[in-house]
């Protein structure tokens, strides 16, 4: 977790008639929230206004296909074209102006004819008429509804497509469908992806109406929707929005087939062979399966992951003789957390996922159920484990902190600094060490490699342009290693912005067209942050609080800064909490410190690592005389510095070998050098190799600031002549951590 998420400053978002908009602003960074309209038909024209910030002076559109492109018809509005190559469904654009390249959002390529919503269209009695098949681009209004009235005929089916969410859009769609007569005849919501889908087949020949809205009632131009009415149900090819960890599914192994019913009892439990993959409805469905030979197996519940309204829980029995006998539970399986440090990520699920060791020659069974009663799709499935791993990278916002999240993209101007929140999603048990490198930056921008190792599975990258760094757009490579394995890092979007990502919904999905940067010249840096350390790597240990200098330095150009900046040490492998030091406005310097406990949830462990001083505060700021005064938050790295983290204060001297008679002893000299202010009681104990009990010895307690001892080691009486690897510990409490220093040695057992 990031420290712009994990701060405790607020950040106020409000809903408006423009869309969800910041009430505490940032430095100028080009964001892209919406287009009207929405899409356009394959091999035709449509011209688009953007919605967003700071898209002043935006030139030009930039496509994740190149069969769009885009021409400036004047100041945010474009005509697009798409060429005739383009497969239907969504693609993402960005503008590109004088702040940068901005965050994406869908642009959807349809195959029927495309309808414009009219300006006003909030009154039943005078509703646009819409010959179908066909696709209308819209914009909810707050406090109000759409209507549209087509002529249907007696018996013919008719399928309505609303999608919204699933194009970047935060509008709850509600569609209801009315007869000639009035009468509501039909109504839907969240039924794909949450968004409505529906169908009717009229009774009389006539005029229906169609009515969408909001479900609380919001609007503005974020709100926008494709309502695509046609007689067709495959008439609507859209992107999907299914949460985050549904879009990184392993696939399957197996073969799909379909359940067969009735399954709903034990007795009637479906046989299958693994690996399996069956698909559903969710009520209540069991399966039995045996493996031939033990196996350690993958089972999972596939539902919520892929935009369904469910929450399934599953149950795996032993079945003792048969698949209608008695049976002892393995377990109860339910919702599937994300990993600790990735909660930005939205990774958790609601779907079950087990890890089963099975027994060869025994029968399983399978129980599965569904707390919401949805009656969704679903797919079980049992496989072989496939130890893999991908990563995340989500661009950080200066503004991201409290409970806000924030869209946002990676803009660097000369001198100053963007952040990545980096996420490893390990399947299947791998736990390796992953490194992940940025490649192809242009002449001026570094940034450091971020080490995540075994057990961690988030991670920082800074990158940083130099006074000197020339204007660029392009896309920007990273790449993550784990032994000989290397993986593309994926973007993670957040499809809108929201103010309280506790209560509200947040709906990420994955970028397209990989992470984009640009270095620009507009603007200035108001503060650089510099640890001191002159490329040395700092040492410490668990437990120990580390204690680094750090100097500021402010734009003149800028207009002062308003009360203190909050600043803190950060990066470090297993980092959850952000620790600030608030230095005076005008400060030039401060010492930060990091406590190297499991305090507040962290869970640092020893290596080198790469380290980072992380400061934001707000600024006054003026970028010329012509244009008032604003107060921006703004957020700070300093160049990175390397940290050395030992397990322990406590480094242990001892003989490497030494030798001892059949009934004898021998004492071993015991020095401890006791580093980073540590001077707390040790005690020191031998740790013999597994099956050795002829040699053995007393604990050596060594009290406080004491560095020499005698352990004395004894073996008993008749025994074997041998050499034997033994371990040395030197265990220690310091700062509430139990912390253990180890040294091997060798004792020789010689008559």
């Amino acid at each position: 977790m990031s420290p712009f998420f994990s701060g405790r400053v607020g950040l106020v978002l409000a809903a408006c008639g423009a869309g969800l908009t910041v009430a505490t602003a940032q430095l100028p960074t080009a964001r892209l929230d919406a287009l009207s309209p929405r899409g356009g038909g394959v091999g035709r024209e449509v011209e688009v206004t953007l919605q967003g910030v700071d898209l002043d002076d935006a030139s030009s559109l930039v496509f994740s296909h190149p069969g769009l492109t885009a021409t400036l018809i004047e100041a945010g509005r474009f005509k697009v074209t798409i060429g005739e190559n383009v497969p239907t469904g969504g693609h993402e654009v960005r503008a590109v102006g004088r702040f940068g390249v901005s965050t994406s959002t869908m642009l959807v390529v349809g195959s029927l004819p495309e309808i414009v919503e009219p300006a006003g269209n909030s009154v039943r009695a005078t509703a646009p008429v819409v010959s179908f098949p066909a696709t209308i681009n819209g914009v909810a209004d707050a406090d109000a509804s759409d209507f549209f009235r087509i002529a249907a005929v007696k018996g013919q089916k008719v399928y309505l497509d609303c999608a919204a969410q699933r194009i970047d859009a935060p509008l709850h769609a509600v569609l209801s469908v009315r007869d000639p007569a009035g009468v509501e005849i039909q109504r839907a919501q969240r039924t794909l992806d949450r968004d409505p889908v529906t169908e009717f087949i009229p009774s009389v020949d006539g005029e229906y109406t169609i009515e969408l809205h909001d479900a609380t009632w919001r609007g503005g131009p974020a709100f926008a929707y494709r309502l695509t009415v046609s007689t067709e149900q495959a008439a609507a090819v859209l992107p999907s929005s299914t949460p985050l960890a549904g879009a990184l599914l392993v696939p399957a192994s197996g073969t799909a087939v379909e359940e067969v019913e009735p399954n709903d009892d034990a007795a009637a439990a479906l046989p299958l062979a693994v690996p399996l993959e069956v698909a559903g409805r969710l009520d209540r469905d069991w399966y039995t399966f045996t493996s031939d030979v033990a196996r350690s197996l993958v089972v999972e519940v596939i539902s919520q992951r892929v935009g369904a309204p469910s929450d399934p829980v599953m149950v795996i029995s032993k079945v003792a003789a048969g698949a209608a006998g008695p049976a002892a539970v393995v377990g109860e399986f339910d919702d599937a957390p994300g990993v600790g440090g990735t909660e930005r990520f939205r990774l958790g699920t609601r779907d079950p996922v087990a890890r089963l060791e099975a027994e060869a020659g025994v029968t399983y069974r399978i129980f599965i159920t569904d707390r919401f009663n949805s009656g969704a799709r679903y797919r079980l499935v049992v496989r072989d484990p496939r130890p893999d791993f991908q990563v995340l990278a989500m661009p950080e916002s200066p503004v991201t902190d409290g409970k806000a999240l924030m869209r946002w993209t990676v803009v660097l101007r000369r001198q100053g600094t963007a952040a990545l929140a980096l996420a490893v999603v390990r399947t299947d048990g791998f736990d390796e060490t992953v490194v992940i490198r940025a490649g192809g930056l242009p002449a001026g921008v570094t940034a450091a490699d971020c080490v995540i190792p075994p057990g961690q599975s988030s991670g920082l990258m800074v990158l940083r342009a130099a006074a000197d760094a020339a204007p660029w757009t392009g896309p920007l490579i990273l790449t993550a290693e784990a032994g000989a394995v290397t993986r593309p890092v994926r973007e993670v979007v957040s499809r809108w912005s929201v103010a309280d990502a506790a209560a509200e919904r947040v709906d990420l999905r994955l970028g397209v067209d990989g992470l984009r940067m640009a270095v620009i010249e507009a603007g200035g840096v108001p503060l650089q942050t510099q640890l001191a350390g002159d490329g040395a790597t700092l040492e410490t240990s668990l437990g120990a609080t580390l204690e680094v200098p750090v100097s500021f330095v402010r734009d003149a150009s800028h207009k002062g800064f308003k009360g203190e900046w909050e600043a803190a040490l950060w990066g470090l492998p297993g980092q959850r909490a952000w620790q600030p030091a608030k230095p005076a406005a005008d400060a030039a310097e401060a010492k930060l410190t990091l406590s190297l406990t499991k305090k507040d949830g962290n869970q640092f462990v020893p290596g080198t690592w790469t380290l980072f001083a992380a400061t934001r505060g707000t600024v006054q700021w003026q970028p010329d005389d012509k244009v008032p005064v604003r107060e921006l938050r703004d957020a700070s790295f300093s160049t990175p510095v390397r940290v050395k983290i030992d397990s322990s204060p406590v480094v242990i001297s001892a003989p490497d070998e030494s030798v001892v008679g059949p009934g004898g002893t021998v004492s071993l000299a015991i020095k401890l050098d006791r580093r980073f202010g540590f001077a707390e009681a040790v005690d020191v104990s031998l740790q013999l190799p597994a099956g050795v009990t002829a040699l053995k010895a007393p604990v050596l307690s060594m009290a406080k600031d004491v560095a020499d001892g005698v352990l004395v080691v004894e073996a008993a009486a008749g025994t074997a002549a041998g050499r034997h690897e033994c371990r040395i510990e030197a265990k220690c409490q310091w700062n509430g951590e139990e912390l253990i220093s180890r040294r091997n040695v060798i004792i020789e057992i010689k008559p």
